[in-house]
């Protein structure tokens, strides 16, 4: 709502970009950039784009299930690196590793305290 209210004031010429951007802990630019946006569109297009879609690297669900199933039946000996390059499946580690904990086929050493 701070954006929306400074905004309005910038548009109506009440402050200067320069004071819309230290109020937004901005620099000018990108407050020059919101403020076309702002005009041409209105409040909603200050809030990010990508807001409520689905995230692009986000887990195939029927991949998730694949290897999931996978990790109950034949991979419960393998750590999450192995794991994640065992059927070429094109997974990170740490994925891997987070789906192997939530399955409660492997328990990740914890390291020792300093």
């Amino acid at each position: 709502m701070k954006q929306a209210k400074t905004f309005e004031c910038l548009l109506y010429k009440q402050i200067s970009q320069i004071v819309a951007a230290k109020i937004l802990k901005r620099e000018a630019r990108p407050v020059r950039n919101k403020l076309a946006r702002y005009c041409k569109y209105g409040f909603q297009k200050l809030i990010h784009g990508n807001r409520s879609k689905p995230k692009m690297r986000k887990w195939n669900s029927k991949q998730e299930i694949f290897t999931l199933n996978l990790l109950r039946m034949e991979w419960h000996n393998f750590g999450p690196t192995f794991t994640s390059e065992m059927y070429n499946i094109k997974l990170g580690a740490e994925t891997m590793r987070k789906a192997i904990i939530k399955v409660h086929v492997w328990i990740s050493n914890q390291r020792k305290p300093r």
